[in-house]
């Protein structure tokens, strides 16, 4: 049974490819990916916080 998932990730992000996410999301049935256009991993450093913690609120209030 497949359950709802949102992966993150950025195209910045030195550790973890973009492409990785890309196919983790095209793998799992009801995933959705959020580009996070943070400047590394961590996301939750600099400007797309906001951006991150707003799609994380909607994602789990659906």
């Amino acid at each position: 049974m497949p359950f709802p998932t949102l992966v993150t990730a950025s195209r910045h992000d030195g550790g973890v490819a973009f492409e990785h996410a890309e196919d983790f999301t095209r793998t799992m049935p009801d995933s959705r990916l959020l580009e996070t256009g943070a400047r590394s991993h961590f996301h939750w450093l600099g400007a797309s916080l906001d951006t991150v913690s707003r799609a994380v609120r909607d994602f789990l209030a659906a």
